[in-house]
């Protein structure tokens, strides 16, 4: 993998295993090494320190500890309620959730049939590594442009694979 930090801001970053809190929903960017990481954000902080103390508080209703907690259906909701508490109702959560035990549990078993539709594009015609992307022949174009609706025209002498 490419590195686009320079030696000194390497060492100024440290792995997400190590330098970010072990909760159940991420509360910082961490770096990938290609870019250098902006701070935690004052909200980001809120999360993570109400995250924290509701674990705190939820994880001996539970008979778990705060790292079992952390990783279960109810710490989940209790990170929801958080992100809740800093940024206002945005999760369809309750704090029994958080607090019964198995109730978060149930609530994921009853909504486990539901079909989730990914209907993102993650794919660009300029770095398809394919010649005749499908989505490309929709419409034919002199040109043959990135764009245009046509088939890339690929050289023969090209290094690109079929």
């Amino acid at each position: 993998m490419a590195h686009y930090l320079t030696d000194a801001e390497l060492e100024r970053t440290a792995p997400a295993e190590v330098a970010s809190f072990k909760g159940p929903v991420p509360t910082q960017i961490v770096s990938n090494g290609e870019f250098n990481p902006p701070p935690q954000t004052r909200e980001q902080r809120r999360v993570e320190s109400r995250v924290d103390a509701l674990a705190g508080d939820l994880a001996p209703r539970h008979g778990l500890s705060r790292r079992q907690f952390l990783a279960s259906s109810a710490g989940m909701a209790a990170a929801f309620l958080a992100m809740n508490d800093v940024f206002g109702p945005v999760f369809d959560v309750q704090r029994a959730e958080a607090a019964t035990p198995g109730l978060a549990d149930a609530r994921a078993q009853a909504l486990a049939g539901q079909l989730i539709v990914d209907a993102r594009r993650t794919s660009s015609a300029t770095t398809s590594s394919r010649r005749g992307c499908s989505t490309w022949r929709s419409t034919p174009s002199s040109t043959g442009t990135a764009g245009s609706g046509a088939s890339p025209r690929w050289p023969a002498s090209s290094s690109r694979t079929t």
